[in-house]
């Protein structure tokens, strides 16, 4: 028993005697004293963690991409023309340049001309084909799909021009056609695009046109040949004699063909005059009565060139339709058979054919002579 309260003892005082010794090392010491026991200590090796790619990349600083951009230059050169990327507008200065810049990408862009008319000192530039796309099939396409912006480079928006032509017609004697009687004016350019025009109407005709070759951009001057000018159904000019240039005449004067007609009748046997009024008929059905006047002729005057009919009015006479190419200034004569030309005809052919029948029987001839000879035979006797 005694010994076993003495193991307890022992246990008690060894255990207070180690927390004084814990004690005694978190009081402070010199820093010679401090010194030497560092020294005394062991070194303990360091430890290096790897590092992970995952875990570099999300330390690293993050590398920009490297910027892109894409030109767009105007032929000719034209200010304040609008284009879209994507997005992304942008306006060419007055030197015709416009540009965007953008991070460099793998991406397919669209680019968009906004403004592929545009209208200045009464002329107006069309958009005609980029030039520097990277797809032919687009070039003549106002937007552009699968645009690049892997590298920087350069596309020209070639535009052609157009100027407004106002056209006058008269006739070859210099007096105005009324625009209410053309019912068809259409001219065609060097291009083979043909046009209608109105008389006296401004109407924005080609003036340049724009060509690629070998290379390189080049702007032509666009000329017009007249075609046809219709009045009353009849063409009054020869189709390309005529041209015009809307590069240096923004006033066209086109001249027409007309001429005069006069119609007089005349009986078909004794050439005396005949007929009391003459229907025209023009190249479009339409007609025109006019009565005969104190010369007993018909005039109609200024028509236009082009095939008439004519026919003349007689009464109970026969009178056959007259065509008549008008070509130049016309007098027509009429021929009518009237019913004392019958008359005289129908008497001339029946003593014609008795004649003839008389000639066939002489004997009977020598009958009806023989007593007329007797007769003067005696008187003479």
């Amino acid at each position: 028993m005694i010994g076993k309260k003495f193991g307890v003892g022992l246990t008690l005082l060894f255990t207070m005697l180690l927390a004084s010794g814990v004690a005694a090392a978190d009081v402070p010491r010199n820093s010679g004293a401090s010194a030497g026991l560092e020294a005394a200590a062991p070194t303990q090796p360091i430890r290096h963690t790897p590092v992970t790619a995952k875990a570099a990349a999300k330390t690293a600083p993050v590398a920009h991409a490297k910027p892109v951009t894409l030109t767009i230059r105007t032929e000719p050169a034209l200010a304040n023309v609008r284009l879209v990327l994507d997005h992304v507008p942008f306006t060419t200065n007055s030197a015709g340049i416009g540009s965007v810049t953008q991070d460099h990408d793998y991406a397919n862009h669209t680019l968009t001309l906004a403004t592929p008319t545009l209208t200045e000192a009464g002329h107006r530039h069309v958009f005609a084909r980029w030039v520097g796309e990277r797809d032919p099939d687009q070039v003549y396409n106002a937007a552009l799909t699968g645009v690049s912006m892997r590298a920087s480079y350069v596309i020209t928006a070639a535009f052609a021009t157009e100027r407004a032509v106002t056209a006058s017609f008269v006739d070859q004697h210099g007096t105005a056609i009324p625009a209410d009687q053309i019912s068809q004016a259409v001219a065609r350019s060097d291009t083979g695009a043909e046009v209608a025009i109105k008389p006296d109407v401004p109407v924005w005709l080609g003036e340049t046109k724009v060509t690629y070759r070998n290379g390189s951009l080049s702007a032509s001057k666009v000329t017009y040949a007249w075609q046809k000018v219709v009045v009353k159904g009849s063409n009054i000019v020869d189709a390309g004699k005529q041209t015009f240039t809307p590069a240096t005449q923004p006033e066209v004067k086109v001249v027409g063909q007309f001429h005069d007609l006069t119609v007089a009748g005349s009986d078909a046997v004794f050439g005396s005059a005949a007929g009391t009024a003459a229907t025209l008929t023009y190249p479009d059905g339409t007609t025109e009565t006019s009565a005969v006047s104190g010369d007993q002729q018909v005039r109609f005057n200024h028509l236009p060139r082009g095939t008439y009919q004519v026919k003349l009015d007689a009464g109970s006479a026969i009178v056959a339709n007259h065509n008549v190419r008008l070509s130049k200034n016309v007098t027509v004569s009429v021929p009518v058979i009237s019913v004392a030309d019958i008359a005289l005809v129908v008497g001339a052919a029946l003593l014609v054919m008795l004649g003839v029948v008389l000639a066939g029987r002489r004997h009977l001839v020598t009958r009806w002579i023989a007593p007329l000879k007797t007769r003067r035979l005696a008187r003479s006797g």
